[in-house]
């Protein structure tokens, strides 16, 4: 929108976040405008869908690059959407954990469909959609957090963390570890532009409320940043842009804290933390005219470039 002719305008520091209040226009078409950060979004469609958890982009039975169905869980049930032109279809198959939440699901090396729920790992043939491989947690066990690319998944249950590897069709457990603390969110983002696997594997603890960075698949931990304050942290995102890396962490007031990455050493520099909303805010890294883009979830949508 255009704000001109900008007579008079002042900063207010509202709900966390700095509001630029402008004077715009003149005479009888004056009026008062609130600019602040963010993005607007422009819906082409809409399904009623109530109860939705979680939603991933997969392809199935094609060999087009593109994505041309989505996995949407809900509580205790999960479903395929398959988008053919302007037709949604259900798609119905006794090897996707359709009775249980979904934590995960993408696509794997191999063209293989990836499903991660509280029991089990699945990986299914994204034509045949029936099991190419399975892994179960020990009994007693569960997982409530994953990290997961294109070769590598790291779970967590409680303070242990196990880092499997997916090769060939196969998912293998590599090692595990018990930290000291629960953790709270885990990411294995791979940073290295020419690799689709991860070295590193950034996580958050609750108790001590820290983000921390650690090798794999050994578990060493290489940095620790504890944030402080009572307010959890809810996602974390090794984020690869064109010349720089970054550690991104949010909490559950909306705060975004991000740290200098070095990409050879995994050290972390210039802690830095900004406001993007008043609320529960999620990361998600996305690919969008030859760039990488972070898509910050939450009251207030932004996009980080």
């Amino acid at each position: 929108a255009n704000l001109g002719s900008i007579l008079d305008m002042c900063i207010v520091d509202s709900d966390k976040q700095p509001q630029v209040v402008t004077c715009s226009g003149a005479d009888k078409e004056g009026s008062l405008r609130v600019v602040r950060c963010g993005i607007g979004i422009q819906e082409l469609a809409s399904i009623d869908i109530p109860g939705i958890k979680g939603i991933w982009p997969i392809r199935i039975r094609t060999t087009g690059p593109l994505d041309n169905a989505v996995i949407i869980t809900f509580m205790g049930y999960t479903r395929i959407l398959h988008f053919d032109n302007e037709e949604v279809e259900e798609i119905e198959t006794k090897d996707l954990m359709s009775d249980q939440q979904t934590l995960y699901s993408g696509m794997t090396s191999g063209d293989n469909i990836i499903q991660i729920c509280a029991r089990c790992i699945r990986l299914l043939d994204s034509f045949t959609l029936q099991i190419v491989s399975e892994w179960r947690p020990p009994a007693g066990e569960r997982i409530d957090h994953v990290g997961c690319n294109k070769t590598q998944c790291v779970v967590s249950n409680g303070n242990k963390i196990t880092f499997l590897s997916i090769e060939q069709g196969n998912i293998k457990q590599v090692s595990t570890a018990e930290l000291d603390h629960d953790i709270a969110c885990v990411d294995i983002t791979p940073i290295d532009k020419d690799s689709h696997e991860s070295k590193y594997c950034a996580l958050a603890c609750w108790v001590d409320g820290s983000i921390r960075l650690y090798s794999l698949p050994d578990f060493q931990m290489l940095q620790s940043h504890e944030l402080g304050g009572e307010i959890v942290l809810k996602s974390i995102l090794m984020v690869p842009f064109e010349e720089s890396c970054y550690l991104m962490a949010t909490l559950g007031d909306g705060s975004l804290f991000y740290s200098d990455l070095d990409p050879d050493t995994g050290k972390l520099s210039k802690k830095k933390k900004i406001a993007l909303g008043v609320h529960s805010t999620t990361l998600q890294l996305f690919h969008a005219f030859d760039a990488n883009h972070v898509f910050a979830s939450s009251d207030r949508p932004t996009v980080i470039y």
